[in-house]
């Protein structure tokens, strides 16, 4: 951990919940693998941290206000939680951090292993073992796309602003044709048809693009995407 990239009101999202996390696997039994269930203790546990006082939750809420410059964040809110920190060794290499680096930026506000990470992997799983029009994982896919799409125009007036939010607005521009392309696969996978010639292509050179440096910020929902795109047939 790289303490250049921290501060008082950081610090709690990058270290606890991951403690938290190494905590479980300590004290559990060999045979106790229920990653479903751990990231639903996880939860619990969360809420418990922060009625100790930490501020994991909390800040990330309170940095987006301050980025803003108001308190209707709920758009921002639901952009930044598909979006999470590059790893510490690669801030470093893209923004040359020293412990005289201001720690105010959209990638201060966004904490590391977000929920939407497990949750569009959880639910892409479960779609893909029975690819149906008539299950709840797909409606709940399609519902999850729709959103990340929606949010994107709000944050946009927002970003014009705002400087330090502008600073991501690449990720803004990918979003919602990320999202489309998740709603297309979902579409062809539950109606078992195929894709035009070159769509796969089109569409996985589109994720390959998105995992590029941009904002010192990254997806993290592309592997499930590429996963639903790669599934698709032609």
């Amino acid at each position: 951990m790289f303490g250049e990239q921290l501060n008082e009101r950081t610090i709690d999202s990058r270290l606890w919940p991951r403690t938290a996390a190494m905590a479980e696997r300590f004290w559990s039994a060999e045979q106790v693998n229920d990653v479903d269930d751990m990231y639903r203790r996880l939860d619990a546990v969360s809420v418990q941290l922060e009625t100790m006082g930490l501020h994991h939750l909390t800040q990330e809420d309170a940095s987006l206000r301050e980025l803003a410059g108001t308190q209707h964040i709920g758009e921002l809110r639901t952009f930044a939680s598909v979006l999470e920190p590059v790893s510490f060794h690669e801030r470093y290499h893209q923004q040359k951090t020293s412990q005289l680096t201001v720690l105010d930026r959209f990638v201060d506000a966004v904490r590391p292993d977000p929920p939407s990470r497990y949750e569009i992997e959880r639910l892409t799983r479960n779609f893909l073992k029975a690819p149906h029009p008539d299950v709840a994982d797909q409606e709940a896919l399609n519902h999850w796309f729709e959103t990340m799409a929606d949010s994107v125009p709000a944050v946009e007036r927002q970003m014009e602003q705002s400087p330090l939010l502008a600073e991501v607005k690449v990720r803004a521009t990918q979003l919602p044709n990320l999202a489309k392309t998740g709603l297309e696969a979902v579409t062809f996978l539950s109606s078992e048809t195929k894709a035009p010639t070159g769509w796969k292509a089109t569409k996985l050179a589109e994720i390959e693009a998105a995992r590029q440096p941009a904002g010192i910020v990254r997806f993290t929902f592309l592997d499930p995407l590429a996963s639903l795109v790669s599934a698709v047939r032609e």
